[in-house]
């Protein structure tokens, strides 16, 4: 039998940093909750998380041509927020 599966994508320090504390708290238990609860009845649950090269080697153009740096490899912001 196939199970769908809950997907998280970038929670990163870079995308979350300039939530207001109240509303990052909120989604962070949230997101907690819910994957808490998929453990629990042993439902799988993906991690996906995008980082750059620091040279921007990988960036999307619009990135590399505005020299947007987020979710750097190596950076504070490409590391995934605890939940």
């Amino acid at each position: 039998m196939r199970q769908p599966a809950l997907i998280v994508i970038d929670m990163l320090n870079d995308f979350l940093s300039n939530w207001p504390v109240p509303a990052k708290q909120r989604l962070l238990s949230s997101v907690n909750d819910l994957i808490t609860t998929r453990r629990r009845h042993d439902r799988p649950v993906i991690w996906v998380r995008q980082e750059f090269e620091p040279d921007l080697r990988d960036a999307y153009p619009e990135m590399a041509r505005k020299g947007i740096r987020i979710t750097i490899r190596g950076t504070g912001g490409s590391r995934s927020r605890p939940v």
